[in-house]
């Protein structure tokens, strides 16, 4: 990984990379902690942001480059394209070829149903790491450790809402993952009740 450090780092620039690595270092922990692979954990973190580029142009012409087809959902909510164009990029360019891993990074802006705790563990790193600020924050951050779904629940809520507020297109996969996280975690603690 490291030796596409400069590749990455011209790309997206300094401030994303140094977000990148503080995206890792989260995803490390919360991997160790929920005893999952931590060489999956740092290569999605890694990658995750691989295609990050505020250039719309340089986003369309990347994605002409390796084959993404533009939907509807990413042409009204481009901030998304990023996400699915570095899973492109990371299995093409990087030689990522786990398709978990490659989930990870595909979805660790919009989510998706049913996510595996690989793509739990990048959105809410990339969600919650260190020099993000808002209200609230840090107590995500601890329910990051003891509930992962409800963590993802909130960092889904909240980014709906915050979508909402700022008038911007809401995707059908951020809406289906937090339905579907809400229904999981209702459906649990029903159980716990009986």
């Amino acid at each position: 990984m490291e030796e596409n450090k400069e590749e990455i780092l011209n790309l997206v620039g300094k401030t994303r990379y140094e977000h990148i690595l503080r995206v890792k270092d989260m995803a490390l922990d919360l991997a160790k902690h929920y005893n999952i692979s931590v060489e999956k954990a740092e290569k999605a973190a890694y990658y995750h942001d691989c295609a990050k580029s505020r250039d719309y142009d340089k986003l369309k012409e990347l994605s002409k480059q390796y084959g993404l087809k533009l939907t509807y959902d990413m042409q009204k909510a481009p901030k998304i394209i990023h996400a699915f164009l570095g899973a492109l990029i990371a299995e093409k360019k990087y030689g990522v070829n786990d398709p978990e891993i490659l989930d990870a990074i595909r979805y660790h802006t919009t989510g998706r149903e049913n996510m595996s705790l690989l793509e739990k563990i990048i959105f809410v790193s990339d969600y919650l790491e260190p020099a993000r600020k808002f209200e609230g924050i840090d107590e995500i951050r601890k329910l990051a450790y003891k509930d992962i779904d409800m963590a993802l629940y909130k960092c889904l809520d909240r980014t709906i809402v915050y979508l909402i507020e700022k008038e911007e297109y809401l995707v059908s996969e951020t809406v289906s993952a937090r339905n579907y996280i809400m229904e999981k975690l209702k459906w649990q603690n029903s159980l716990r009740h009986l």
